[in-house]
């Protein structure tokens, strides 16, 4: 079962809610295409993620902020797939 938002917990216990990859708009997609991959990760955060979200992700070790980026990439990835598509 899917949700709207992406939920994630840090081994510390702090749960970090964003929306789904596949949810963010286009034009905000395109305008950090071109950044490299951790700076578009931190760039797309800061534009969507509230202040107590950021200030979370702040407190991650960066071990802890990598897991999280890639769980959010994959979730949204796994949502991407359409249920009717043909393997």
């Amino acid at each position: 079962m899917t949700t709207e938002k992406f939920h994630w917990t840090a081994p510390s216990g702090a749960e970090i809610v964003l929306p789904h990859m596949n949810k963010i708009k286009g034009g905000l997609l395109r305008k950090y295409r071109k950044l490299d991959p951790v700076d578009f990760m931190f760039s797309v955060l800061e534009e969507i993620a509230d202040d107590e979200t950021l200030a979370q992700g702040d407190d991650l070790e960066n071990d802890d902020m990598n897991a999280m980026f890639e769980a959010w990439q994959k979730a949204g990835a796994e949502l991407g797939k359409s249920s009717g598509s043909s393997s």
